[in-house]
């Protein structure tokens, strides 16, 4: 296994984490449960990613491209059909952040509904993979099957694992802590 194959598993599965950690602390303090505002560090935490949301969604986008351009263009894998559609709404996400960090400007109406579609079609290609082909509509007209697995980090990263990582890693970053 490469080099640049680890660090993007370990990157996808250290954004899990920290997904999950955030929604689960958000669900537990909507629900009364406990109050995590009062810990420093939580404070200190919320107030980084309030600062740097732009930034981070911008790094995110930008290496979930980069990543993509990888595996197509180094590690010569061909895309299927639902790679393309995922990289269709990815690719403008670095554009846009981009912009919107140079220009100081909010791009968050563009961002969000891009990210969710993208994420959509990720979720349909997860089930591609799992259940297989037979669901898929267009998929098997390519040379390229939807359903084959070419690349697997951690028994369940697969590349619409790692895309659909980060559509949800921007979209709760540009809705939960933009300033």
């Amino acid at each position: 296994m490469s080099l640049v194959l680890q660090a993007i598993g370990s990157g996808v599965i250290a954004t899990q984490i920290a997904i999950v950690l955030g929604v689960l602390s958000y669900a537990i303090q909507r629900l009364g449960i406990y109050d995590f505002t009062s810990l420093e560090q939580v404070e200190l935490v919320v107030e980084y990613l309030n600062n740097f949301a732009d930034e981070l969604s911008f790094l995110i986008a930008f290496a979930a491209t980069s990543g993509s351009l990888y595996f197509s263009e180094i590690f010569e894998l061909e895309p299927c059909p639902f790679c393309w559609y995922q990289r269709i709404f990815m690719y403008p996400l670095v554009v846009l952040l981009g912009t919107s960090l140079f220009l100081k400007k909010s791009s968050r109406d563009f961002v969000i509904p891009l990210a969710m579609i993208g994420s959509a079609i990720a979720v349909y290609h997860i089930a591609v993979q799992a259940i297989g082909e037979s669901i898929a509509t267009g998929c098997g007209e390519s040379a390229v099957s939807c359903s084959v697995i070419y690349i697997q980090y951690a028994g369940y990263v697969t590349i619409p694992v790692m895309a659909l990582t980060a559509f949800t890693a921007i979209i709760l970053l540009q809705w939960k802590f933009r300033k």
